[in-house]
């Protein structure tokens, strides 16, 4: 940086977007700046997507406005969101042994489990699960039980539920 004295003049330094007097910023010296709060460019979050307005219909808003609403927003049996389940489980004649698995219906996944029909629990049964975790989604009940089956996962189902 180039200290300059007070008795010496700045010969040909302007600064950019300065007016010729220097006094005051020149706004239409045509030097196009990036304003951050324009609206035409978009932000960050909304160029992923995250923050575009919802689109609602006008039924849409009625229902929402009206006061049947909550018992038309109740789920049927048809409506119901499937489930899927990572569950441990464990031998009741050989508690050493124990089987982590995924299904989307727990129960029946049991009874077929102590009737044997799975060749790797077979030998032990009867077994009880010892806890289970259920998650909307398929893909992230696959990816927990894939983890518990790492080693890092057996070691976190050692410390927090066996």
């Amino acid at each position: 940086m180039v200290r300059r004295l007070a008795s010496m003049p700045a010969i040909g330094v302007q600064p950019v977007g300065a007016s010729p007097s220097g006094k005051a910023p020149d706004f239409d010296s045509g030097i196009r700046r990036f304003d951050p709060f324009r609206p035409s460019q978009p932000t960050l979050l909304r160029s992923f997507g995250w923050l575009t307005p919802l689109k609602i219909s006008d039924a849409a808003r009625q229902r929402r406005l009206s006061a049947e609403a909550p018992k038309e927003r109740r789920r049927t049996d048809q409506q119901r969101v499937p489930m899927h389940y990572v569950y441990l489980m464990q031998s009741k004649c050989n508690s050493s042994q124990r089987y982590v698995g995924y299904t989307s219906d727990l129960k029946r996944r049991l009874r077929s489990h102590n009737a044997g029909a799975s060749i790797h629990t077979r030998k032990y049964a009867p077994w009880q699960i010892v806890a289970y975790f259920a998650f909307s989604a398929e893909r992230r009940a696959r990816e927990f039980e894939f983890y518990l089956k790492s080693g890092s996962g057996r070691a976190f189902a050692n410390k927090r539920f066996w």
